[in-house]
């Protein structure tokens, strides 16, 4: 398999929430440079309903801000991962982060 030149870099929910919440910290500096098609933005669909889930319990003010990023620049929602690649990842990821995280690192995203 060839790789990329392009990054595709997996976001986690703190990274997408965190920039959603507050856009001058680091994390929306990271996401302002997803946007400036700097990189492509790897999410799994459980880092998405999780993403959803705190702002609108947390920061309901900015669940318009949230839609609006996800809408005009959607990231790359990956599948959830079978129970072979949860298996396969759980010897070297944290287990309690294997769900996450394994599904991206199937689609080979840069980090």
């Amino acid at each position: 398999m060839a790789w990329s030149t392009r990054i595709r870099a997996l976001l986690d929910s703190n990274i997408i929430y965190s920039a959603v919440c507050s856009p001058r910290g680091a994390p929306g500096k990271v996401i302002s440079l997803f946007l400036d098609n700097r990189f492509e933005a790897v999410i799994s669909r459980l880092v998405l309903e999780e993403v959803i889930r705190a702002v609108r319990s947390k920061m309901p003010a900015r669940v318009i801000a949230l839609q609006e990023l996800l809408v005009l620049y959607p990231p790359e929602v990956c599948p959830d991962p079978r129970p072979e690649e949860v298996s396969r990842y759980a010897r070297v990821i944290n287990a309690e982060e294997c769900m996450f995280t394994s599904g991206p690192l199937t689609l080979l995203a840069s980090f």
